[in-house]
């Protein structure tokens, strides 16, 4: 049960004739962000955690001798990750007289902030994982490594290793052409094969957007006079995110991403899934008010490293 209570005291200057308009600047009408990248994969909803398991295929062919029998290879499981949900919940409780004492109608306004509320918690939990990114200390399941990291054991092969670092390098078309080139030679499981992951999105903190655009709509290198055509012009769509935390002044952190699918295609493995998202109100007799209250159970990390390259800038 709740601990505190909105009473008419919350609210005596707005209830008053001198107030002429209310406002709050928690109400703005804005979609959530994080669909625009995140995968929402679809998990059993009667279990509290999801496990996901990668498959190591087969090598490259061996040359055959004429009339001997072909090498043998064998696929086997490689990489297990379990992820768990959480919820998070919160309420408010009006007591009566506020309900009815309300000449500014302020209390049918509450359900709209606390549906923000939620919203912007989502937003926290779900581009954390970007702010996180470079962080030993929050790494993914998979192998304890960080989600950009410059040395990532191949699940079934740990001896081979890749990158999907770039050093402190700021967003330029050099730069920009360096994490797709980078994205290009991610090998698989066994660290043979080559896995297939197209670059679709530019994403960056909105500090950034003006040199994201000069940098993906310009057709010759910007900022000089070569005539150079600027080979990165349209290749990825850019994705500005005000959730993205970086000091005013820099360095921006930028990340370039495979498009969104299922696991094992050319997609990233970022995922943020929300199992129910509900409000509810009742009244309580006991207290004579009302409560309102808001919940929602989510499940948001990242599966690996592939479909990524990552910038502290």
């Amino acid at each position: 049960m709740a601990t505190n209570t909105m009473t008419t005291r919350e609210f005596f200057q707005a209830n008053s004739s001198i107030v002429m308009k209310l406002y709050s600047n928690s109400t703005p009408m804005e979609p959530v962000v994080y669909p625009e990248l995140f995968n929402d994969w679809d998990f059993p909803e009667d279990r509290s955690f999801a496990t996901v398991l990668s498959i190591a295929g087969f090598g490259v062919l061996q040359e055959r001798t004429e009339g001997a029998l072909p090498a043998v290879d064998v696929a086997r499981e490689a990489a297990r990750s379990s992820f768990a949900w959480t919820t998070y919940a919160l309420r408010y409780f009006v007591s009566k007289e506020a309900m009815r004492e309300d000449p500014k109608s302020l209390i049918p306004k509450l359900p709209g902030l606390l549906r923000y509320s939620s919203d912007q918690t989502k937003e926290f939990l779900i581009w954390s994982i970007l702010n996180f990114a470079f962080n030993p200390a929050v790494p993914l399941a998979v192998n304890g490594l960080p989600l950009i990291s410059a040395n990532i054991p191949c699940a079934a092969n740990p001896a081979v290793t890749f990158s999907n670092l770039l050093l402190n390098v700021g967003l330029s078309v050099d730069a920009l052409q360096a994490a797709i080139d980078l994205m290009a030679i991610m090998p698989d499981d066994r660290g043979v094969l080559l896995t297939s992951k197209t670059p679709r999105k530019l994403v960056f903190p909105t500090y950034l957007r003006k040199q994201a655009t000069q940098t993906l709509q310009s057709f010759y290198y910007p900022g000089t006079s070569q005539n150079d055509v600027n080979p990165v012009a349209g290749v990825v769509d850019p994705l500005a995110v005000k959730y993205i935390t970086a000091p005013f002044g820099g360095p921006y952190p930028w990340f370039v991403t495979a498009g969104k699918g299922e696991l094992g295609t050319d997609a990233h493995a970022l995922f943020a899934s929300v199992k129910w998202d509900e409000q509810e109100a009742h009244y309580d007799e006991d207290r004579k008010g009302m409560v309102h209250e808001t919940e929602f159970r989510i499940m948001y990390d990242a599966v690996e490293q592939r479909g990524i390259v990552g910038s502290q800038g």
